[in-house]
């Protein structure tokens, strides 16, 4: 799957030297688990009703339900996309944290629950923007600071 503009601009920001603790990790691991393990309790209790089968299934894909079950890190993302004049909302640095983690754009549409895909185009072009002046901002100041210590 090719990366977004946004994805790759995530990446661009991301501190390359912030690693998650072992212990975050397993929590991470336990959680998903957990969430497989539920996914398969709805098959077996209501396989054989397709119509309620549906419905809980898609209640567990809802953002809502993945945020509660803990299976993706989105306040690993929260902490490092934010500067003192512009700030990811919640929402939007949810859809980075999913866009950076490969949902497409159908994917991020069940998530969601938008009937209309260019929503979603829409609300991951806004994120990108803000991120991409984040990124200007950071490399600017790059620039600043080499040029204090190596002058031309």
């Amino acid at each position: 799957m090719a990366r977004s503009k946004l994805n790759a601009t995530i990446e661009k920001l991301l501190d390359r030297d912030s690693r998650m603790s072992y212990e975050e990790l397993r929590r991470l691991a336990e959680d998903r688990l957990c969430y497989i393990r539920n996914l398969i309790s709805l098959y077996h209790t209501y396989g054989h009703n397709k119509d309620q089968l549906e419905r809980y299934v898609r209640e567990m894909v809802q953002i809502r339900t993945i945020r509660q079950a803990h299976i993706l890190d989105f306040e690993f993302h929260d902490m490092q996309l934010r500067d003192n004049d512009i700030v990811l909302s919640e929402s939007e640095s949810e859809l980075s944290c999913l866009v950076y983690n490969d949902f497409g754009p159908s994917e991020l549409r069940t998530l969601y629950d938008h009937s209309n895909l260019d929503s979603i185009y829409i609300r991951m072009n806004r994120a990108h923007q803000k991120l991409a002046t984040l990124l200007a901002k950071e490399v600017s100041m790059d620039e600043e600071v080499l040029e204090l210590h190596y002058p031309k």
